[in-house]
């Protein structure tokens, strides 16, 4: 009686060159860039309770929605804040 150890052993070999081919193909193997997408940049009023003069000389440019400092950093942008009723924090567009 023949022993079944060779053909299992060539099935196994069969297979694992198959997995080994086949695997790039349907499994992405690149590597994510680090890019962070920017938030749009909006004008923002940058003005707490008094604000003489002109509303235009206090619209900035700031990306939206971002309010963490070291976010804002990340994204090249400036962090800055102004105190009104509460203060409020902001990333100034570069």
């Amino acid at each position: 009686m023949k022993k079944p150890l060779p053909f299992i052993l060539v099935l196994l070999v069969i297979l694992l060159s198959a997995t080994y081919l086949l695997w790039p193909k349907y499994v992405s193997h690149d590597k994510q860039t680090n890019t962070i997408e920017k938030p749009a940049v909006v004008d923002f009023f940058a003005c707490g309770d008094y604000c003489p003069g002109p509303p235009e000389q206090y619209t900035v440019k700031v990306y939206q929605d971002v309010t963490d400092e070291t976010q804002c950093k990340d994204l090249g942008g400036t962090p800055a804040n102004f105190q009104g009723w509460t203060k409020v924090h902001y990333c100034l567009a570069e």
